[in-house]
């Protein structure tokens, strides 16, 4: 059996099902040899037979029957109550995972489908060999998957994260042009393992030692250390994946100015704006105007220039280099910046359809429901990149609409980190000056000497999601006075279970329209959304502050 391509495209995609001669049933990706170290998940039958088969009985059990039709393995450990009024079916899925489905066929035709069986459960799915391309990494947040690049390497297509990563840099021309090692630097991925690949093999005394052996020797990109064995990969890297309790790390040699950030001066980016000529957007934090980088093929740009900036030039720098580390599909590109006198620019990729701000406030025709659902996912997803998995902790601290933008296939990206604020790597708060937009900072911010962590981002993303849901601005002066702060209308209305109002005539979802106040009024925000966790009804009004 193969798996498809994609749920529309049934065309071979990357996963095999194979039933071997010795009569197990094992999973490989399809770009490999028919070898046991690619195998991904097996029954390890051990009354495995030749001519074995895969079976689906009456009763839902799924197993293995030797070539008299008996069984000898019974994959699912038992089969499930009957229903008559149930199909059930087995589907080696896009993912490259078996599953046993059961559709439940309800009242005037409804159809309710669930899960019963999997041969590897969703919060393990970065086990299956494949399922992110060379040179990637597969992290799971909260069951869903993502592949990221590791620092020094970038997307091979920026709109199809699936396909693989690509070293950004040259090594060869650098290291071997007599350079040395001062223009690189190690950057550590904990618990980050890839396909063993060896081209050489120390037992070193300490994890310094293995970077510094790595960037002494000019082939070196990535090696791995553990139990004082320092493991240098050949490249492509395969099968990248993190697991929170695995003790690899990863060490990856980047080059120090050149794998950062883009340094602009003022003028260059007067001449790629045609002296600020075309403003596409504003803020209180500042203007944004269009631009084209000609070094770059005329690439097209977003430029914004940012107001009452209170950093010093070298603070600002390094906090830039840190941010343009960062990659993910959610968070717009960071490209560049300009730090010259008082002038503080940042330089992003240009997205052309716009705000978030703009297609809920503005446009004739407000998004779908579904649409909605899944551009708010996709900001959470981009937050919880930010907080939880840069090496260096990234609060945003300007989450609005405004600050959310789409790309060409109205996927959503956080954008604007002016205002960001970094932690350190042992860090869980920080004391800074107020930083965001009044109706979407946190309370904390206005209390005297009161610690700033991620929540405030949190807090932030509640507000955003009301406004999501209703597709309003959180405050509207010119609304009925019960409904002027949306936040408090909503609870409101959440409290009397009339939720229905604050979407009026439109059809959607009311168990989702009901998860989506819950976690805006509790200020969660992935777990809720996916359905990980069960959404418990929220604190009273009076209690916000203290959260």
């Amino acid at each position: 059996m193969y798996s498809s391509i994609s749920k529309a495209d049934n065309s071979i995609g990357s996963f095999k099902l194979c039933m071997q001669r010795d009569g197990n049933l094992n999973a490989y990706p399809i770009r490999s040899f028919f070898d046991g170290r690619y195998v991904y998940w097996s029954s390890n039958n051990p009354h495995a037979e030749r001519n074995s088969s895969l079976n689906l009985a009456a009763n839902s059990c799924v197993y293995l029957s030797n070539s008299f039709g008996l069984s000898i393995m019974n994959l699912t450990e038992g089969g499930y109550p009957i229903d008559v009024k149930a199909l059930y079916r087995v589907t080696f899925d896009v993912d490259g995972i078996l599953r046993l489905y059961q559709h439940q066929m309800g009242l005037k035709g409804s159809l309710n489908s669930s899960i019963l069986w999997t041969t590897i459960h969703e919060e393990d799915c970065c086990r299956v060999k494949g399922i992110c391309r060379p040179n990637s990494i597969c992290t799971i947040n909260d069951a869903n998957v993502s592949c990221i690049c590791p620092p020094g390497f970038d997307f091979v297509d920026s709109k199809n994260p699936n396909i693989g990563c690509k070293l950004n840099f040259t090594i060869i021309e650098d290291c071997f042009g007599n350079k040395g090692n001062a223009d690189y630097t190690i950057f550590h991925l904990p618990n980050t393992l890839w396909e063993p690949s060896e081209y050489d093999a120390l037992l070193t005394s300490s994890e310094e030692a293995c970077s510094k052996d790595c960037l002494e020797d000019c082939n070196c990109v990535v090696a791995t250390f553990k139990d004082q064995m320092c493991i240098k990969q050949k490249l492509p890297l395969r099968f990248g994946r993190r697991i929170s309790s695995y003790p690899t790390k990863a060490l990856v040699k980047i080059r120090n100015e050149k794998i950062s950030l883009r340094s602009f001066t003022y003028d260059q980016l007067v001449i790629a704006t045609d002296n600020f000529k075309e403003e596409i957007g504003r803020g209180a934090s500042g203007k944004v105007y269009e631009g084209t980088l000609a070094m770059n093929g005329g690439r097209e740009i977003a430029v914004k220039w940012l107001l009452n900036m209170v950093e010093g030039e070298p603070e600002f720098r390094n906090e830039m280099k840190i941010i343009g580390r960062t990659h993910h599909k959610n968070l717009v590109h960071l490209i560049g910046f300009c730090s010259e006198g008082s002038s503080r620019l940042l330089v992003y990729e240009f997205m052309k359809n716009g705000s978030l701000g703009s297609l809920l406030f503005n446009a004739r025709e407000r998004p779908s429901w579904n649409e909605r659902m899944r551009t708010s996912l996709e900001i959470a997803r981009g937050i919880h990149y930010l907080h939880e998995e840069c090496q260096t902790r990234i609060i945003h601290c300007d989450i609005k609409p405004q600050n959310i933008l789409m790309d060409e296939s109205w996927s959503a990206k956080i954008s604007d980190f002016g205002l960001s604020k970094l932690l350190k790597i042992d860090q869980t708060t920080t004391y800074t000056m107020a930083r965001g937009t009044r109706g979407y900072v946190a309370p904390e911010w206005y209390k005297s000497n009161s610690a700033i962590t991620i929540k405030a981002d949190i807090y932030s993303f509640g507000v955003l999601l009301f406004e999501i849901v209703c597709c309003r601005k959180n405050m509207v002066l010119s609304a009925p006075e019960e409904e002027i702060v949306l936040m408090d209308w909503i609870d409101r209305r959440y409290v009397a279970g009339e939720l229905r109002k604050v979407v009026g005539e439109e059809v959607v979802d009311m168990e989702e329209l009901e998860k989506m106040v819950k976690v805006g009024l509790w200020c969660s925000v992935i777990l809720m959304l996916e359905g990980t966790i069960v959404t418990q009804p929220p604190p009273p009004p009076c209690s916000y502050v203290s959260v």
